[in-house]
């Protein structure tokens, strides 16, 4: 009864930054369904690579115009050097998101230590499109900061989930679901490599489990992420 779904959407983003905090906005306007191509490409990719053709995608929810509005505060709670460009930092978040492809609350932090880490505020592994640009360093206008860096990073997010269209199914008709859990965490531990105007991270992600009849009772995943700064 698990219902599959593909998701396309373009979204835009609105940024504010403080000395301490920086707040962003995300709106993302799509479609979930058939009409996604997200099973076209999968099985597509599956052909180039040889292996099993994908299962599931004969549970597809119906097509449905799909939004989501994304709200989200990081804090520099503690920022310390401990000499020879190496130090650490936490970096505290907290959010939510509305519309009919998700609805919840999050909240969680980051750690990171490392040699010469980027003036940002963090990495972000779990959710495509909240990356957010550096701030430049003291004495330069350059985003990038024209520096080289290494850094290794822990990072902790919790979520109370009153909705989601890939769990529950369509919104406005009668399609596959699967009884949710409430609340989902996610800890992931990783690696990055900072550039003048580019930042490569690594990481594996550990998700608790997210609907009753899950065959197993958490996910662990790779996500590499690519932030080319302008």
């Amino acid at each position: 009864d698990r219902p599959y779904a593909g998701y396309a959407y373009l979204g835009i983003g609105f940024l504010r930054k403080g000395e301490r905090y920086m707040d962003t906005l995300e709106v993302d306007v799509g479609i979930v369904g058939r009409h996604s191509y997200a099973q076209d490409l999968q099985e597509e990719v599956h052909k180039w690579l040889g292996n099993d053709e994908p299962r599931g995608w004969a549970n597809q929810l119906s097509d449905e115009p799909a939004l989501e509005i994304i709200y989200e505060r990081k804090w520099k709670l503690l920022k310390t050097e401990t000499g020879g460009k190496w130090g650490f930092d936490l970096i505290p978040h907290a959010g939510a998101g509305i519309g009919n492809v998700a609805v919840y609350a999050n909240a969680g932090a980051e750690f990171r230590y490392g040699w010469n880490r980027p003036n940002d505020y963090g990495t972000c592994p779990i959710r495509p499109g909240c990356e957010t640009g550096r701030l430049p360093d003291e004495g330069s206008a350059d985003p990038g900061g024209g520096r080289y860096g290494l850094f290794f990073f822990l990072g902790a997010d919790g979520r109370a989930v009153l909705h989601d269209i890939f769990l529950d199914g369509n919104t406005f008709e009668d399609s596959h679901s699967v009884k949710k859990k409430p609340f989902v965490a996610d800890l992931s531990a990783g690696l990055g490599f900072a550039l003048p105007d580019l930042k490569v991270t690594y990481a594996v992600v550990y998700r608790t489990k997210q609907f009753d009849n899950q065959p197993r009772d958490e996910q662990v995943f790779g996500s590499l992420l690519l932030s080319w700064y302008y």
